[in-house]
């Protein structure tokens, strides 16, 4: 941890090009805040997201890297500190998915690289903010999980539901180690969200409707709607809530 007198929150965000991470950005942009944007492919994307926070009175900045690799994890965080002198908070919004596989037909590198993408990753971001964050002051951490983690997930994506399962049980656990020295750590779980990730599930307007039937709301989430909550357990407003599991989903599903 850093001794720091900036008043500024900074926050990185991994994902930050489109979708939950980006959403999450333009619901916390204001005034007095800097936000280190991570991105793997789309600069375009993440460089219009940050223009965007700009002209809302925030600072920001964008970096690549790839969420496999842990020197670029580390060099992420390293970044903003050196641009904004220390980081308050994460938003590890960055993750995969995988197509549908019967258990017996599952790759075993598809196995390492959505449990390196979806959890180890993850637990690193985690890390290494901590390690940046400030002495005192608000210090928050979301992790983005999925509904998935909690449930088994839909027949064939145990290895996805298995790999956010994951950071659920990081989060729960990490939180009472960080509680006692100030820092909240917090996992949502979207349920079928409007992103590009569910892009396949729904490439059909027969796909969208059988979908959206097994939700409960009979519609999916819209990022902005997981961002509301997670600025809100970003923020001061949820200084007692930490290590709690919030699912975003319109009431679940049923298979």
């Amino acid at each position: 941890m850093s001794a720091s007198n900036d008043p500024r929150e900074v926050v990185v965000i991994t994902g930050a090009s489109g979708g939950i991470g980006a959403a999450s950005a333009r619901c916390m942009a204001r005034p007095g805040i800097a936000f280190m944007l991570h991105y793997a492919n789309r600069s375009d994307r993440a460089d219009a997201l940050a223009e965007e926070l700009r002209a809302a009175g925030a600072e920001a900045g964008t970096m690549r890297g790839d969420m496999r690799e842990e020197a670029d994890i580390v060099g992420l965080f390293e970044g903003a500190a050196e641009r904004f002198g220390h980081v308050t908070g994460a938003i590890l919004s960055a993750g995969t998915d995988h197509p549908k596989y019967a258990l017996e037909d599952l790759p075993a590198d598809e196995i390492h690289r959505v449990l390196t993408l979806n959890s180890a990753a993850l637990i690193l971001g985690a890390r290494e903010a901590v390690r940046r964050m400030p002495e005192t002051g608000n210090r928050s951490i979301v992790n983005v999980s999925s509904l998935a983690g909690g449930t088994g997930g839909r027949p064939g994506k145990s290895l996805y539901a298995a790999s956010k399962g994951a950071v659920d049980i990081f989060t729960q656990g990490v939180a009472r180690e960080l509680a006692p020295r100030g820092i909240r750590i917090n996992s949502v779980r979207p349920g079928m969200t409007e992103t590009d990730m569910i892009g396949p599930a729904v490439d059909t307007p027969e796909k969208a409707a059988a979908a959206r039937a097994t939700i409960p709301m009979q519609r999916f989430g819209k990022p902005e709607e997981i961002g509301e909550t997670v600025a809100f357990l970003m923020s001061s407003k949820a200084s007692f809530v930490t290590g709690a599991v919030i699912d975003i989903a319109g009431g679940g599903f049923a298979i």
